[in-house]
């Protein structure tokens, strides 16, 4: 079973090659989806890495965590459960949705 990581506090310059290359060296990863703004396109600093097991990705913590990429220090956390990664997807595409302006008055 795939292992699906939140991965915190990046900077919004960080591109989605540059976790591959870092979570790559745990295991094979399934896929990288970064939070990014639909307008600006930079990243919204989280984003969700998926290993090919459940083992990857509690090593890939264990190895990771804290690692300093683009001069922040990254935190990372195991969506563990359906409840949890069902919840941190809903989330993921809350924040993705195109921002809502606010009628001028």
């Amino acid at each position: 079973m795939a292992g699906r990581i939140l991965v915190g506090n990046l900077s919004e310059c960080v591109k989605q090659s540059e976790l591959l290359e870092l979570f790559q060296q745990c295991g094979p990863v399934q896929s990288v989806d970064l939070a990014t703004h639909p307008t600006k396109g930079t990243g919204k600093g989280f984003a969700f890495v998926e290993l090919d097991t459940t083992a990857n990705a509690e090593r890939a913590i264990a190895q990771l965590e804290g690692t300093v990429l683009q001069g922040r220090k990254i935190t990372l956390n195991l969506c563990d459960s359906k409840d949890d990664d069902s919840f941190l997807s809903r989330v993921f595409k809350i924040l993705q949705a195109p921002a809502r302006q606010e009628p001028r008055r």
